[in-house]
């Protein structure tokens, strides 16, 4: 939250837009279908986690070089053809989006 408030702050005619998208729905405590159809509140929390990721990726360096002989192709117990976000993604992710873009409606709402 604190580096989506720092990115609209940074960018005062995004700020704007977004307001007038969140001044157009007629609740003041909207349900999650409301919030769904906001589109530049959802594009505004996506690039933000884009941007300022909460877990940022940690580079790994190896203390000696290694070197690993492919006979044969390596696959896990799902196969080679699995999806890496489907089954096993973050189970809070979509709670924390949905948590993200209420908080972001509140603020901008008042």
């Amino acid at each position: 939250m604190t580096w989506m408030l720092f990115a609209l702050g940074q960018a005062p005619e995004m700020q704007a837009r977004l307001q007038a998208e969140v001044c157009a729905v007629s609740a003041d405590r909207p349900i999650m279908d409301e919030l769904n159809v906001l589109p530049y509140l959802v594009h505004v929390v996506r690039e933000t986690l884009r941007l300022y990721p909460p877990a940022p990726s940690a580079e790994r360096i190896a203390v000696q070089v290694d070197i690993v002989p492919f006979v044969h192709p390596i696959t896990d117990a799902i196969g080679v053809q699995h999806d890496k976000l489907g089954s096993r993604a973050c189970i809070g992710y979509r709670f924390s989006i949905i948590g993200a873009k209420k908080i972001l409606f509140t603020l901008l709402i008042i």
